[in-house]
């Protein structure tokens, strides 16, 4: 019996714990690399991103870029991203798309399964890089964010040494309503069984922190916040 109490009081101290973050917010750990604004289209975007992340871009051979694979407009933006990369040094000579990403903007693209083919796609990455030339690979946005521990790009990081370049894209809530419909939840260590919890928790306080921001209905809005180091997130969404 004392040890039934003791588990439903612990229990009840993280879902406490939780509501103070999620009614009361934190200020967010990532840092602002584009403030929130508005897009005439896919293209100006795309020039944001190379603008604002150029020496990142340069350094940096392999570059993993995230999608919702249910928003066909991460695809439109990513093809104008990579096709507008064109500066020496800046541009990406293999594309592969994982097989969990469908689409049919890139029919130049490779084809992996970067989690179940590890061995196989870790191999040719490192093959890419020895023959002098750049790799970017395109994975769901959970795959991607650094942030989320025991994920694809992590395991990449910890298996093989490698430290790629992480642009991953993700929907931006615009008022407290929109948070019932998080793709990503916020929830706290202890509450959270997805491991996705704090990256839910960062775009929650994201997103309130531009909730004051107006734009005209049906302007394309977007910010870039780096996560960490070589980790992005861009997020962006439709005004209503």
């Amino acid at each position: 019996m004392g040890k039934r109490i003791y588990v439903i009081l612990v229990a009840l101290l993280a879902f406490w714990f939780l509501w103070i973050v999620v009614q009361y917010g934190r200020q967010p750990s990532s840092e602002t690399r584009a403030p929130l604004a508005a897009f005439q289209n896919t293209s100006e975007m795309a020039d944001v991103i190379l603008q604002n992340l150029e020496p990142e871009i340069r350094e940096n051979p392999i570059l993993i870029l995230g999608v919702e694979t249910d928003r066909p407009e991460h695809f439109e933006l990513w093809k104008e991203f990579l096709s507008r990369n064109q500066k020496p040094g800046l541009q990406y000579d293999v594309l592969v798309l994982d097989q969990n990403v469908e689409t049919g903007l890139f029919p130049e693209a490779a084809r992996a399964s970067v989690k179940d083919g590890f061995e196989e796609f870790a191999r040719g990455v490192q093959t890419t890089i020895d023959q002098g030339k750049r790799i970017a690979v395109m994975v769901p946005t959970v795959y991607a964010v650094q942030m989320i521990e025991s994920n694809f790009v992590n395991n990449l990081k910890t298996r093989t040494g490698m430290k790629p370049l992480t642009l991953a894209l993700s929907d931006l809530p615009r008022s407290r309503p929109d948070e019932k419909s998080l793709r990503h939840r916020c929830s706290v260590e202890g509450v959270d069984m997805t491991g996705l919890g704090p990256f839910g928790c960062e775009i929650l306080q994201i997103a309130r922190d531009n909730y004051r921001a107006t734009f005209s209905a049906g302007q394309r809005i977007a910010l870039i916040r780096e996560l960490g180091p070589l980790d992005f997130i861009i997020l962006t969404t439709i005004e209503k």
